[in-house]
């Protein structure tokens, strides 16, 4: 059986409201069989893991010596990895464009908002992030004329860098 496309791990809320969730033992079947399964949120990581306990412990020939791992290849996104149980390292995931494990989101953010010269955010705490690390990681000589504003644009704030006056 060929493995579909990816399936992300979120319950969906339909129009009139009402939540569904995943069943937790189709998601591991949907592993074993080779499809590509990503997580938004970490915290749910547990569950699969739990479930994959109990899979592991109806199935034990079909799952062998075989476990899960979490492997992260986005700011928000994480991927769920099959390996087999002799391997110590986890395979390394083909992480998505804009993000770098060594260097984390907020020195992309600054060098993004340097290059761009406007950021956005709808979270207070993100943009003073954002502004400290803009100050840590362009170097000096790069920042010396120019200046950060912050401004609260309806539910979004915003950081502009402008020039210096003077």
């Amino acid at each position: 059986m060929e493995a579909e496309g990816p399936l992300i791990y979120e319950p969906q809320t339909l129009t009139s409201g009402l939540v569904i969730r995943y069943d937790t033992n189709s998601i591991i079947e949907q592993i074993m069989r080779g499809r590509e399964v990503y997580l938004t949120r970490k915290d749910r990581y547990s569950i699969l893991y739990r479930a994959f306990e109990r899979y592991k412990k109806r199935h034990p020939k079909k799952v062998g010596a075989k476990r899960i791992a979490l492997t992260q290849v986005n700011h928000e996104k994480w991927k769920i990895v099959l390996m087999s149980g002799k391997s110590k390292k986890r395979p390394t995931p083909q992480l998505e464009e804009g993000f770098s494990r060594v260097h984390g989101r907020y020195r992309t953010w600054a060098i993004e908002l340097n290059e761009n010269t406007s950021w956005q955010s709808k979270d207070f705490a993100e943009t003073q992030k954002v502004m400290a690390a803009w100050r840590y990681y362009i170097p000096k000589a790069e920042r010396k004329n120019k200046g950060l504003l912050r401004r609260k644009i309806g539910d979004t704030y915003s950081i502009f860098v402008i020039p210096k006056a003077g």
